[in-house]
């Protein structure tokens, strides 16, 4: 079944009814809070990674998540998804027991990583229409369809992280509308509303970039947060939106209504950002693939205080010359960090990075993970270095490993840091548009 609906000024949408006897929902995830709904992710056929980490494809903003904490399979048909704990520091619970091997989830199951809760919908469970509604509430705004100012503080921190660990910086642009001639039009509709929906359509059909997110910053006012541009070019997109908004003719029934718009932006430019650290990074990480569930701990700590790292599964590009990137990761970097591991003393490339760290004067911390006899190859290379020896649960190793870091001149951010730097961002928007400028638009 179709019907025809008209959303904004000149534009007709075709809405599909399904057919309430077909139901076609895949198995979904809905995450809560305080048994409050914070999102709802469907699953699709294939592997699907949880954890902290920005590759995940459900991230966790949880600091007790891993970065790579659990891994769902599910079936091809949808019928089947078994949940796979990879390693975590903290476990994958299900129904309030610690996972020990791979389960497959059953229609009220709840999973948790960390502090956060996700009940299991398997495919066609009554309850998807319920939940997506919720959901579409919860992080929507209604009218607009914008991401609303609940997750605007969340999105925010995500990009400082990435600014930190990439070098790069963004931009927030304000975009307020005010004054607005609410006409009376003989049509029953909410004008400020109807304008609102018109603006945001022009915005988003102006140039959006794949990254670029929009924010329902409050009743007259969107926010809109673009990544990896100055303050020139924040600049003139800010002016190019208005100058779009400004140009339009809202008209509604026998009367062109009309408001005053207001522009400002905020940059963030991370303290260390430049071309260069965007390009290489201040860590590399020598480990043997081996033991990637052995470091994983190590991975999510650096992660956690924003460490510029290079490490070969994520930094590795399709066409890449395997051997010729490690060097110049290593020449390019200012620390390598040797996981030292039974399985590592048996490497030859991790032996080989080791050698080129140590033929380029590069500073090393070794991190052993337990007991066990360094082959006389290692040794020759490590003599007079000291080991810092993993060990489990130990905060004081993650202390000393991040203070020794800091003295070697790496960048790091930890969790209340990115907070200020959040708080700092927001006021300095907020001074931006007390002091803006504003025109008119529309022609009342």
């Amino acid at each position: 079944m179709e019907e025809t609906i008209q959303c904004l000024p000149g534009e007709m949408v075709q809405i599909i009814k399904s057919d309430p006897d077909v139901v076609d929902f895949p198995p979904a995830l809905v995450i809560l809070e305080d048994n409050a709904l914070v999102s709802i992710f469907e699953l699709l056929p294939g592997k699907t990674i949880i954890g902290r980490s920005d590759s995940c494809a459900i991230m966790i903003l949880c600091a007790q998540a891993s970065r790579n904490h659990c891994l769902l399979t599910v079936s091809e048909d949808l019928d089947r998804v078994v949940v796979e704990d990879l390693s975590s520091k903290n476990g994958t619970w299900l129904n309030l027991v610690r996972i020990q091997r791979p389960e497959a989830l059953q229609q009220g199951d709840t999973l948790h990583v960390g502090t956060v809760a996700m009940r299991f919908l398997p495919k066609n469970d009554p309850d998807h229409v319920l939940y997506q509604q919720l959901s579409k509430f919860h992080k929507l705004d209604p009218s607009t369809a914008c991401i609303g100012r609940t997750l605007f503080n969340d999105l925010v921190e995500k990009q400082i992280r990435i600014a930190a660990r990439n070098g790069t910086g963004f931009a927030i642009l304000y975009l307020q509308m005010e004054h607005i001639d609410c006409v009376v039009t003989g049509r029953d509709i909410n004008v400020r509303e109807t304008i609102m929906k018109t603006a945001i359509y022009m915005i988003r059909n102006s140039g959006l970039r794949d990254g670029d997110a929009v924010f329902r910053y409050s009743p007259n006012a969107f926010a809109i947060l673009i990544p990896k541009i100055d303050t020139a070019l924040a600049e003139r997109i800010c002016q190019r939106y208005a100058d779009i908004i400004r140009s339009h003719e809202f008209n509604y029934g026998d009367r062109v209504s009309s408001g005053v718009i207001s522009t400002a932006f905020a940059n963030y430019s991370y303290e260390h950002a430049n071309a260069e650290r965007e390009a290489h990074k201040d860590v590399f990480l020598s480990y043997s693939r081996e033991d990637i569930d052995s470091v994983s701990a190590l991975l999510n700590t650096l992660d956690d205080i924003c460490v510029s790292l290079w490490v070969d599964r994520l930094d590795m590009k399709g066409g890449d010359i395997f051997a010729g990137r490690i060097a110049q990761a290593i020449n390019h970097c200012k620390v390598v960090i040797v996981a030292l591991t039974p399985n590592a003393v048996k490497s030859q490339y991790v032996y080989k990075e080791l050698a080129l760290a140590v033929d380029t004067d590069k500073p090393i911390i070794p991190i052993r993970f337990g007991k066990f006899p360094l082959s006389d190859n290692f040794r020759l290379l490590l003599a007079g270095i000291h080991e810092i020896h993993m060990v489990q649960d130990d905060p004081g190793v993650y202390d000393h490993l991040i203070r020794r870091l800091k003295e070697l001149g790496v960048a790091t951010l930890d969790a209340e840091a990115i907070a200020k730097e959040r708080d700092q961002l927001i006021e300095q928007l907020h001074g931006a548009i007390e002091n803006c400028t504003t025109v008119g638009f529309g022609k009342g």
